[in-house]
């Protein structure tokens, strides 16, 4: 089974952009989850800004650079989104990357993701990290995808971390990637053991 992480920030180094710690945090708790219900998986991540996209203008004809991300993604079992919040919402490059989803589409038949497990997170510096999980997640469920719970959630740079209320952002986006390991695991048929989703 393959969890694929989609990294809208404009680095491949985890320690210079927190939405990239969040992504390979959480896939890496995808990993330990599955090891713990003996179903060992596959983790990849995209990084967005490596992919030489251009603006999508509404075409269903696939630009070459798609051939690779698209066929993880194909492959994938779940996929975990992540991206730095820019004016209250995703990156243009998450949008974007969004956006190109729509030309898979390209009959009423044809939903490339449908059943696909997914989660989202966000890392910001002062507000909209709510915001733009949805604005990541919405357009992906008019696609058919499942949202796995808990899934969705958001960091905060200058959270205050004395303040118990605040202590959720410490260890939340790890349930991401657990969730989403355990759903796909679900609707592939595996048999798991899980008391509860937190």
């Amino acid at each position: 089974m393959l969890i694929v992480g989609i990294n809208g920030a404009a680095t491949t180094d985890p320690t210079e952009n927190g939405a990239l710690r969040l992504l390979t945090e959480s896939l890496a708790s995808a990993r330990k989850e599955s090891e713990f219900h003996a179903h060992p998986v596959n983790t990849e991540i995209i990084h967005l800004h490596e992919l030489g996209m251009g603006f999508h203008e509404g075409e269903f004809d696939l630009p070459p650079w798609t051939e690779k991300p698209f066929a993880l993604l194909n492959e994938a079992a779940g996929i975990i989104f992540s991206s730095p919040v820019q004016n209250y919402t995703m990156t243009p490059a998450m949008s974007n990357f969004i956006d190109y989803f729509y030309s898979l589409e390209k009959d009423d038949t044809s939903h490339p993701f449908a059943g696909k497990v997914v989660g989202a997170t966000a890392h910001l510096h002062t507000d909209g990290g709510m915001k733009t999980v949805g604005d990541i997640v919405v357009p992906l469920n008019s696609m058919g995808v499942l949202g796995a719970p808990y899934a969705g959630v958001y960091q905060n740079k200058y959270r205050n971390k004395r303040v118990n209320e605040n202590r959720w952002q410490e260890f939340e986006h790890l349930l991401a990637g657990e969730n989403v390991v355990r759903l796909a695991m679900i609707l592939l048929g595996y048999r798991i053991d899980i008391n509860n989703w937190l």
